[in-house]
C-alpha cells in the first residue's frame, strides 16, 4: 500500500506541475478565517471533447476532489466550493460539467443543478 501511495502522489504532483501551470486545471482551498486553518478543497479539470448538440465548443469540466473536514459540513463551505469551480467554468466558456459523487454529497449537486448522466459507463 505504501508503495502504491508514492505512486499516486508522485504522479498527483507531475499532474499540478503541468495542469496548474497551463490553466488546463483550477484547485480551490477554503480556509477557516479566524485561523487560518484550511477546511475544505475542489477542483476542476479542464478538458476538449468533440463539439456536440449539448456542448457546442467542446469545452468541459470534471469537478473532483470536492471535500470538506467533517466538523465544517453543512455549513455551506462545499457549496461555496463548488460554485467557486462552477464560476471559473463559465469565465472559461466551458458548456458542460460533470461529476461523480458519493451518496452523502449527491443530494447538494443536485440542489446546485446537477442531474444524473443516463447511460454512462466505465471500462
Amino acid at each position: 500500500m505504501e508503495a502504491a501511495y508514492r505512486t499516486v502522489r508522485k504522479n498527483n504532483e507531475a499532474y499540478y506541475k503541468t495542469h496548474l501551470s497551463d490553466a488546463t486545471h483550477t484547485a480551490c482551498f477554503a480556509f477557516n478565517e479566524e485561523n487560518g486553518e484550511i477546511i475544505g478543497c475542489g477542483g476542476i479539470c479542464y478538458q476538449k471533447e468533440m463539439p456536440s448538440p449539448d456542448n457546442l465548443t467542446g469545452t468541459n469540466g470534471y469537478l473532483m476532489n470536492i471535500y470538506t473536514l467533517p466538523e465544517y459540513r453543512g455549513k455551506g463551505v462545499g457549496r461555496k466550493i463548488i460554485e467557486f469551480l462552477i464560476e471559473d467554468a463559465k469565465r472559461r466558456g466551458t458548456e458542460k460539467i460533470y461529476l461523480e459523487s458519493s451518496k452523502g454529497a449527491k443530494h447538494l449537486y443536485e440542489e446546485i443543478g446537477f442531474s444524473d448522466m443516463q447511460d454512462y459507463m466505465k471500462l
